[in-house]
């Protein structure tokens, strides 16, 4: 895609590092804890945590977890490098091509003009 800020063509480069965490009720019941959720008359947190959204039946949704694991791992904004230099505001130029020299005689603005003509003395 392009880049957020110039509008090049961004190849950006990362790496997923995702893993997926699974304590089926046989874990559970090892500990002596009943096979549904949590204990009698009490929710245990901590058994939620071990519970994946992606695994129904013992069989892992990998398509849904690799699209959260990618999604989770895309910048914010795509850049074409990381010290990009964006657009002239004023021309639309490249900045990364023009260069820290690349600058424009800024008129005043004309809604201040009124105090240009105090005088002090």
């Amino acid at each position: 895609g392009p880049c957020m800020r110039c509008l090049e063509p961004a190849s950006p480069v990362f790496a997923v590092d995702a893993r997926e965490v699974f304590q089926p009720n046989e874990a559970r019941a090892a500990r002596g804890e009943p096979a549904g959720r949590g204990r009698a008359n009490q929710h245990d947190d901590s058994d939620d945590e071990l519970v994946s959204p992606y695994v129904e039946n013992g069989v892992l949704d990998l398509r849904a977890w690799a699209r959260d694991a990618l999604a989770l791992t895309l910048p914010a904004n795509l850049l074409c490098r990381e010290d990009c230099a964006g657009l002239c505001p004023v021309c639309g130029a490249n900045l990364n091509e023009a260069g820290p020299g690349h600058e424009h005689e800024r008129e005043p603005d004309p809604r201040w003009e009124a105090l240009s003509k105090l005088r002090f003395e």
